[in-house]
């Protein structure tokens, strides 16, 4: 169990270096811009994306390394199905719970990560409350191994590829650069921290455009 936990910390600490790291590199401007406007409110996101990446998911990663992943099978095997399948269960899976905290009175757990609306740097992708990580960002993970008891790696490359994305969609400078309609792009994600009535997919398939 230790060695899961270790496992899960290292890749928490990876996501939250590179958080940082696009923060200061990227959306540099924009960084200096929240701390010099708010600096408690850049102190919070930043505790929060402290205590979900190396706190919370090493946790959670334990579970899945223990309980869901198999380890039967030579750790890097590379299973493109059950990479698909697992990226598929989280798009929705998020989907489903974010629009459930906007239209609903479980908004008391989201509303602490729009209160970045203003300007929006890559760490804000996993500054969320507790509830909302565990509920919206790792759950359908957690049912995603379940599904297909996947290798670690099988599994560890959705874990990144989300990651990274959450951060992407929160950089502003990618603004203007033009995506497929099918895939959820950084303006689409502005949008909805300025709106909060559109676009709830969230990172990769864009599915409020393909149920409209």
């Amino acid at each position: 169990m230790i060695w899961s936990i270790v496992k899960g910390f290292l890749l928490g600490s990876i996501v939250w270096m590179l958080s940082i790291l696009a923060d200061y590199t990227v959306s540099e401007n924009n960084t200096k811009i929240l701390i010099r406007e708010n600096y408690e409110l850049y102190y919070l996101a930043n505790k929060s994306l402290f205590i979900n990446m190396l706190i919370i998911s090493p946790i959670i990663y334990s579970f899945i390394d223990l309980y869901l992943i198999d380890n039967n099978i030579p750790p890097t095997t590379f299973q493109f199905i059950n990479i698909v399948i697992i990226l598929l269960i989280q798009n929705i899976g998020y989907y489903i719970v974010h629009k459930l905290f906007h239209l609903s009175k479980f908004y008391k757990f989201h509303k602490f990560h729009h209160k970045f609306d203003k300007t929006l740097i890559p760490s804000l992708g996993n500054a969320v409350s507790i509830t909302e990580f565990i509920f919206a960002y790792m759950l359908p993970f957690v049912l995603g191994a379940y599904i297909t008891n996947p290798s670690e790696i099988s599994m560890i490359i959705p874990l990144f590829l989300v990651a990274v994305l959450n951060m992407s969609i929160h950089c502003q400078e990618l603004n203007r650069f033009k995506y497929p309609a099918y895939i959820v792009s950084p303006n689409n994600h502005f949008i909805h921290h300025q709106q909060r009535n559109k676009h709830f997919a969230a990172p990769i398939l864009n599915i409020d455009k393909l149920i409209e």
